[in-house]
């Protein structure tokens, strides 16, 4: 089973590369809060267009307001009317034009102040953004070369275990792989011949497990945890 053991040591060996290949790899992609800063830029940028809009709503309305309020001024002041009645509704009515006018450009000086604000904190977040950028490239510069050092790892021992490969027949081949998706990557084990216990699960083998293991006649497999057995 010594090739079989050989094996095992070049895909624990495969696994740990791939392992620190995915961190590596997840830390290069990581975005270290960029999307949080970005989705809130996002959100501020949307509220500016959101009061703008706003703003150009209550100027028109204001401009039509404004127009309104000049008509009747002129018709108040024209002398043509002189029913008290309707002098006190005109009145009542330039009352209420002018509380509207003086509403809504108050509203417009708050809306003013709110973009003003605004538009400091995206420029903060747009600054925050490009910071991380920046480091986040760096970061990139200096993990790239691991991740390619890993690679090469990768590489070099996949083809150390292709061609350890060709020395195990196929159904061994077979049932060595299905036993590592099964035995969380350790499909084989070693029996200590002094102590007469299997190293992986620790339980004693009876005497005639010894003695075929010795013989080599036959794959046998630990009666306790099932793995491909190997004596040492």
């Amino acid at each position: 089973m010594g090739t079989l053991l050989e094996l095992q040591k070049i895909d624990s060996q495969l696994d740990q590369l791939n392992d620190n290949c995915e961190l590596l790899l997840k830390e290069i992609h990581e975005d270290h809060g960029r999307l949080r800063q970005s989705n809130l830029l996002k959100d501020k940028e949307t509220i500016v267009v959101e009061i703008n809009l706003r703003i150009k709503n209550l100027i028109s309305v204001n401009v039509d307001n404004i127009s309104r309020k000049q008509s009747l001024e002129k018709r108040l002041f024209s002398g043509n009317i002189t029913n008290t009645k309707e002098l006190s509704s005109l009145q009542l009515e330039l009352d209420n034009i002018g509380t509207i006018i003086d509403d809504n450009e108050l509203e417009t000086f708050e809306l003013e102040d709110n973009i003003t604000e605004l538009t400091s904190m995206i420029e903060q977040l747009q600054g925050s953004i490009i910071k991380l950028d920046k480091e986040k490239q760096i970061e990139i510069e200096k993990l790239n070369p691991q991740v390619d050092s890993l690679r090469v790892q990768i590489t070099k021992i996949e083809s150390e275990k292709k061609d350890c490969n060709k020395d195990i027949s196929s159904g061994l081949l077979t049932m060595y792989e299905t036993l590592r998706l099964s035995k969380k990557g350790i499909a084989v084990c070693t029996i200590n011949e002094l102590q007469g216990a299997c190293e992986i699960c620790k339980i004693t083998v009876p005497t005639s497990f010894l003695a075929r293991l010795r013989a080599n006649a036959s794959v046998v497999t630990c009666p306790s945890c099932g793995r491909i057995a190997a004596l040492k």
